[in-house]
């Protein structure tokens, strides 16, 4: 493992992508979400899917444009990346649509051309810290298999909400809706680590921890649903939302897997008090999360966490060490 500060480790995301020809003012605000994936403790969500984005950048190359906002109203707005980098897109939907409901009391922002949104939760966290309510669902090439099928036809579609508080970080829940998710597979393949059981299928479509067997012959992966049924259908609607409504390609349609058109974002924000006062409003929060975090635990439990509590405390936890640990393989990209 390499150790860096984490002022080298954003130091050299930067160059990275400059040296690939991303727009300096693109690259500083990117390099702080892919730090984000090492701090909470999601490698597959943090430098090494630099790479990953950078394939995408260079599929967009001769089809660059700027990032232009569409059928803009009051409370609403389609961003379209022009092929940008792909968390620059995401990013400057995310700060229109904290303007939209700091303005108007509720925003809704889609956005399509950048490409993978990295972690979602990066994104309603800030919306939350803006005290405003948010969430965010992301769409991605298919790489996820309805129940009892074979063939990939959904992306790994995460979606994230994020609670303001008044004196402590925000609850943000960021799950994907299936068993696992592609970066895990392409970090499974650099460590030669074994994939979880039960997260995806092989070409026979039998259960397979080899995260090579997980890919077909178009590189997409075989992923399962997360909770069957159900995920499946709540990706599926994010399909619909996040993708079909931004007018981005969808998710199991023929093309490169990395291509920026088969990734789109759609966000949301409002404020705490649209419906009861901010106090009112905050008082059921604290209570809820006060209650639950007091209900008597099974043996061997030592504490009830919140959602995205664990993850503030291992970013915490590495901003206080002041560095982070990545494979030589990451750090070898990082300087290439």
């Amino acid at each position: 493992m390499i150790r860096l500060t984490l002022e080298e480790a954003t130091n050299l995301a930067i160059a990275r992508l400059v040296r690939a020809d991303v727009p300096l003012e693109q690259a500083q605000i990117a390099a702080p979400l892919y730090l984000e994936g090492e701090l909470v403790g999601r490698a597959s969500h943090g430098l090494r899917h630099l790479q990953n984005n950078l394939f995408q950048w260079e599929l967009g190359r001769t089809r660059r444009t700027p990032l232009t906002i569409l059928n803009e109203t009051a409370a609403s707005a389609l961003v379209d990346g022009g092929y940008q980098h792909a968390y620059y897109v995401n990013y400057v939907a995310m700060q229109k649509v904290i303007e939209k409901a700091q303005a108007s009391g509720i925003g809704m922002v889609a956005a399509r051309k950048g490409g993978g949104s990295g972690l979602v939760g990066y994104y309603t966290r800030q919306i939350a810290e803006a005290n405003l309510i948010g969430i965010a669902m992301h769409t991605a090439p298919a790489t996820v298999v309805p129940c009892g099928g074979k063939r990939a036809m959904l992306g790994t579609n995460p979606i994230s909400i994020a609670v303001p508080r008044r004196n402590a970080p925000p609850v943000v829940v960021d799950i994907a809706t299936s068993a696992g998710t592609f970066n895990q597979i392409m970090l499974a393949r650099l460590t030669g680590e074994p994939l979880p059981e039960g997260m995806a299928l092989d070409t026979s479509g039998q259960p397979t921890t080899d995260a090579n067997a997980a890919l077909d012959e178009n590189g997409r992966g075989r992923i399962l649903p997360l909770a069957g049924h159900k995920g499946f259908g709540l990706a599926f609607a994010i399909e619909i939302l996040a993708a079909a409504g931004a007018g981005s390609m969808l998710g199991f349609q023929n093309g490169n897997v990395h291509h920026p058109d088969y990734f789109s974002s759609l966000f949301m924000a409002y404020r705490p008090d649209l419906f009861v006062s901010r106090a009112e409003f905050d008082e059921k929060v604290e209570k809820l999360i006060a209650d639950t975090k007091a209900v008597e635990r099974v043996p061997g439990v030592a504490e009830i966490r919140l959602p995205g509590e664990e993850s503030h405390r291992r970013r915490a936890t590495a901003l206080a060490r002041g560095y982070i640990e990545i494979e030589e393989a990451t750090y070898k990209m990082l300087n290439s």
